[in-house]
């Protein structure tokens, strides 16, 4: 009991807004575990959760790149078969 009074006192005085589950006092999980538990979310690991958010937007927006050239890719081919045809028929674009 003597213990959880000092932990309230601490929590009151000193680290206001700071929270923690009293079984991790005793287990001591990993940072990475606490990273997105939502009693820890605000202040374990935060330089890490940037850095997986931008590599995550880099990510998608990659993909959207890489998306749109296939696409642009796709436009080109249709447009050189249709300048070919063209081409057949005697129009010199």
């Amino acid at each position: 009991m003597f213990q959880l009074n000092i932990l309230k006192q601490i929590m009151i005085f000193l680290l206001k807004g700071f929270q923690f589950r009293k079984e991790h006092l005793y287990t001591r999980p990993d940072l990475d575990d606490l990273m997105d538990d939502p009693v820890y979310q605000h202040y374990v690991k935060l330089d890490k959760k940037r850095a997986v958010k931008e590599k995550k937007r880099a990510d998608d927006e990659k993909k959207r790149a890489d998306k749109t050239e296939s696409l642009l890719d796709d436009e080109r081919k249709k447009s050189e078969i249709y300048r070919k045809k063209l081409l057949a028929l005697g129009v010199n674009l």
